[in-house]
Parts: structure tokens; sequence; C-alpha cells
């Protein structure tokens, strides 16, 4: 791809399969055109080569990660107590918020 065409060329994949093509041309300066017949594939290599904002995406795993750390915060623990009561055990099952 870098041999026979120049910075700002445009790029056609009409079976681009995963987008790996697309993903080439992007760091090597070029455009590409992509497509491919299978829904899978054309979902697979759109999403490969739509650019995304580091900070948005940042900002989503971050609050990903407070409402996981919330989560497990209020999860319910479950508690086992052994009550010795005249020589005999009791093994009681409960939880605690």
């Amino acid at each position: 791809m870098e041999y026979y065409t120049n910075l700002g060329d445009v790029i056609l994949d009409s079976f681009c399969c995963s987008g790996m093509t697309g993903v080439g041309a992007t760091d090597l300066g070029r455009k590409a055109l992509l497509s491919d017949l299978s829904p899978p594939a054309a979902f697979i290599a759109d999403n490969l080569n739509t650019p995304i904002d580091a900070g948005l995406y940042l900002n989503a795993i971050n609050e990903i990660l407070d409402r996981a750390a919330s989560l497990e915060k209020n999860f319910i623990q479950p508690t086992v107590e052994i009550v010795v009561h005249q020589s005999k055990f009791h093994i009681l099952f409960g939880s605690t918020a």
C-alpha cells in the first residue's frame, strides 16, 4: 500500500472483511473506502475504522468503574455465625447489608 500509493490517496477495498485495509490506510495517511456484502463484516470494519473521542471513552470507562465499586460496596455480604450453646453447635446463615 505504501509503495503503490501516496499520502492522501484513496484506497478502495470492496471485500473489506474486518477492515484492516482501512486501518492500514489510516496509519499511512491515506483514506479508505470499504464495503462488504456481509453485514457482520461491514459492522466490524465500520467500528474498527471509526475514530472515537478519547476523553469521552475514558469518562465512560471511569463511570462504569465507579458504578462497579458502588455495587461492590453495597453488595449484600453473606455471613456465617457459629454459636456454641450448651455444648451444641448451631450454624446460622444470614446476610449483612
